[in-house]
Order: C-alpha cells, then sequence, then structure tokens
C-alpha cells in the first residue's frame, strides 16, 4: 500500500513538471520587416549632398519605391534595401547613378544648377524604369527630351546652355589672358631689374678698375719724377766736374 501510494506521488510529479515545460516554451520570433529602404548619396562638383538628397528622394518615392535618410546611427551591412545615388559634375555634364538591389540606371544632362540635377535624376529613372516612363512624362515631360518636348522649347533650352557654356569659357579666357598678361609684367620687371643689376655691377667693376688704374698712374708718375729728379742731380753733377777739369 506505502509502494502504490510513493508510485502515484511520482506520476503526480512527473505530470506536473511536464505541464510546466510545454507552458513555458515559446516560439522563436520572426525578424519584422516594415519595407523601409534608405537613400544613401555621394557627390562631387557643384551640388552638395543635402540638394541631391532632397531631389533623390522626392523622385524616387514618387516612381518607384518610398525611400528615407539613414538614421543618425547609421544602417547595417545586412540592410537590403538601400539605394546609393552619385553625382559627378564636370565639364558641363552632370551624371546621376542609382544603384540598388533592383535598380541600377544612370542619366545625365547638359544644364547647369538645380535643373540640370532634376533632369539627371528623372533621366536615369527613366532609363531605369520602363514601365514608369508615362508617368514620368506626364509629371516632367518638359524635362526630358525623351517625352517628346516642343522642339522650338528643346532649341531654347540648347540655346540657354550653350549661352551658359559661352559665358564661362569667355569669362576662363579672361581670366586666363589676365594671368598672361601679368606674368609678362612680372618677367619683364625681373628682366629689367636684373640688367640694372648687371650694369651697376659693371659700372662698380668699371669705377673701381678707373680707381685701380689712377693709384697706379699716382705711383708710377711720382717714380719718374723721383727718377727725374735724381738724373737732373746726376747730371748737375757731371756738369760741375766737367767745369772743374777746364
Amino acid at each position: 500500500m506505502k509502494f502504490i501510494k510513493i508510485t502515484y506521488l511520482v506520476v503526480i510529479l512527473t505530470a506536473i513538471f511536464l505541464s510546466s515545460c510545454t507552458s513555458t516554451k515559446t516560439e522563436p520570433t520572426q525578424p519584422s520587416s516594415d519595407g523601409t529602404c534608405y537613400l544613401t548619396v555621394m557627390a562631387r562638383g557643384e551640388y552638395d549632398e543635402l540638394s541631391v538628397s532632397s531631389f533623390s528622394t522626392s523622385l524616387i518615392s514618387k516612381f518607384h519605391k518610398r525611400v528615407i535618410e539613414p538614421p543618425a546611427s547609421g544602417i547595417s551591412s545586412t540592410e537590403e534595401c538601400v539605394y546609393e545615388v552619385r553625382v559627378d559634375s564636370r565639364e558641363f555634364t552632370t551624371l546621376v547613378t542609382i544603384s540598388s538591389k533592383d535598380l541600377n540606371t544612370s542619366g545625365d544632362s547638359k544644364a547647369t544648377g538645380n535643373e540640370g540635377l532634376q533632369e539627371s535624376i528623372l533621366r536615369a529613372l527613366y532609363n531605369g524604369l520602363s514601365n514608369k516612363r508615362e508617368e514620368i512624362c506626364q509629371s516632367y515631360g518638359e524635362k526630358l527630351v525623351e517625352c517628346g518636348v516642343d522642339h522650338k522649347k528643346l532649341e531654347k533650352k540648347l540655346k540657354d546652355v550653350l549661352d551658359v557654356e559661352e559665358k564661362q569659357l569667355q569669362e576662363e579666357i579672361r581670366l586666363l589672358e589676365q594671368d598672361v598678361n601679368t606674368i609678362r609684367q612680372d618677367r619683364l620687371r625681373i628682366e629689367k631689374e636684373r640688367n640694372a643689376e648687371i650694369q651697376r655691377q659693371k659700372d662698380e667693376a668699371t669705377k673701381k678698375r678707373e680707381e685701380e688704374l689712377r693709384i697706379l698712374r699716382e705711383k708710377e708718375e711720382k717714380r719718374k719724377q723721383e727718377e727725374l729728379a735724381r738724373k737732373r742731380a746726376e747730371l748737375k753733377k757731371k756738369q760741375e766736374e766737367k767745369e772743374r777739369i777746364r
């Protein structure tokens, strides 16, 4: 009877233990994803990263996928949804490159300032998102030749760009001419000073030689005068001896 009670107690305790283990078991949580995509920018030339980020965030979010700036703490290296925008401005051309897992495209523009930046981003999206071209043209058709811009407007735009480039070149030429003129004046001044220094050195050398020659002639004159006086004295002595002989 005692053995049965002990066995019954063991069974009850075992059941309680198993029940406790089952109730405390938890399922592993899955990483949550809210679909957030981040935008990173890199700018060279006339554009700053703030302007690039502003235009890129607006246009990419409008025509492709919502993007936001990375948090101050940065983003993880394992983050999958990152759009990298690179802007390079040189020689009257703005080039924009957009890179991500689902979009790799680029676009350029001959315009300058914010207009050139916006046009480059729009052209990159137009080139990379074939299913969004109609929507892009409806919103910004006047910005892109690909959308069938009015030829007169296009010619005026190109003329404006050429005018800007011409003015920039004229200004560069003016500055170069100014530099050349300044350098020429400096060169002529240096040559004049060098020639004057050479002449001064020549004058000093000539004066020195003339002074040395004067001193030599003075010494020679004195020596000759002494010799003349001696010869005269000898002559006088000879004449006196001759008179005595007579």
